[in-house]
């Protein structure tokens, strides 16, 4: 992993932080973060600036998903002043015609992201234990991709809840509904198998199956199991169920703005390439969608009008109109630690070579 210094404000410095308005988000601009800064800066106001909710774009997914990664890593490495994070990749949806199991992943990972958000959708004020920070990071075209329409989304998720009555055949026909394959072993998500009072299930969303113990019409016990060896492990109170990917959903008016908290933060990686991206998005929508309205980067208005500030980092000072008059500007002195590696020369061989990195890696 590469590592960078910054020269970051000091504590003093919080109020150069833009404050939100009654009718549209305060905008930051922060120029000098380098790539490889992005995560430490991140951190920084992850920390400063604290938000139920940070929604953070980059151009493309592999940046998002190593991002999401680093953020983790530094967050933890820093001390998170008590607080934690729940990070996690909104992807772009595949066709299915290109990988039918890579599509269905994709699809379950953008649910999984959907159930997150919409829990966090109506928190305003302090809660006591607090939630952790739940930080999106995904990409424009990710973004734009229809997603069900919130209403229909709450209809195909079930809360369940350890001790709950819930009819035992009910439940089986619940999973039907949510287009869930029956199978003899449940290995794999979208599936459940049934034996005796037990049903196991692999909800689209989650990262392994749960098992229900049920008694009668109660559920007596829920618990995680391994999907390899099929043992049970720890117990847990509560799991929320989706629907499977493939259930047909009406898509929303206004994308992902409809599943956002009202004080969710906006974080975009080199504003002006991602500008360039959802301008060419706006121009080439699909056929059967509407246009989108006037005005530069039509597409990203109802994500704005959602949020509260917004932030824009990159390395240089490039326009971009998405900042244009923004009430805050800072310049961040960050440098990549790989400026000040030396390298052994490329004629080394052998035993001369390994003393050299050896060298290397010591004076670094």
């Amino acid at each position: 992993m590469t590592v960078a210094r910054s020269g970051a404000p000091d504590d003093d410095a919080r109020a150069l932080f833009p404050m939100p308005s009654a009718d549209k988000p305060a905008r930051c601009k922060i120029t000098g973060v380098c790539a490889p800064a992005r995560s430490a800066v991140l951190t920084t106001l992850f920390r400063r600036q604290p938000a139920p909710v940070w929604l953070v774009i980059t151009e493309e997914q592999d940046a998002a998903e190593q991002l999401a990664e680093d953020l983790l890593l530094l967050y933890e490495a820093a001390g998170g002043d008590g607080l934690t994070l729940d990070v996690r990749v909104f992807p772009e949806s595949l066709a299915d015609s290109r990988n039918m199991r890579e599509a269905f992943a994709a699809s379950s990972d953008r649910l999984a992201v959907l159930s997150k958000l919409r829990t966090t959708r109506t928190l305003t004020g302090a809660i006591n234990p607090p939630l952790p920070t739940l930080v999106v990071a995904t990409t424009p075209t990710a973004l734009l991709q229809p997603v069900p329409a919130l209403e229909e989304f709450m209809g195909k998720e079930i809360g369940i809840v350890r001790g709950q009555r819930q009819p035992f055949q009910g439940f089986i026909e619940q999973l039907r509904a949510f287009d869930y394959d029956s199978e003899v072993v449940c290995e794999t998500p979208g599936q459940y198998a049934v034996r005796g009072g037990i049903i196991d299930v692999y909800p689209v969303t989650a990262t392994h199956p749960y098992r229900l113990d049920f008694l009668g019409d109660e559920i007596e016990d829920i618990r995680a199991f391994d999907p390899v060896t099929q043992r049970s492990g720890d117990r847990i109170e509560r799991l929320t169920l989706s629907g499977s990917p493939r259930l047909q959903l009406a898509p929303s008016v206004t994308g992902l703005a409809d599943y956002l908290n009202p004080r969710t933060h906006l974080a975009f990686i080199e504003p002006a390439a991602l500008e360039a991206i959802f301008s060419l998005i706006d121009r080439s929508p699909p056929a059967d969608a509407a246009p989108p309205p006037a005005g530069p980067v039509a597409s990203l208005a109802p994500l704005l009008a959602r949020c509260t500030a917004v932030f824009g980092l990159s390395d240089l000072d490039e326009a971009s109109t998405l900042f244009e008059g923004a009430e805050t500007e800072q310049t961040w002195d960050t440098e990549s630690l790989v400026h000040h590696r030396r390298y052994p020369d490329d004629a080394l061989v052998a035993h001369e070579r390994l003393q050299a990195e050896e060298e290397a890696r010591q004076q670094f």
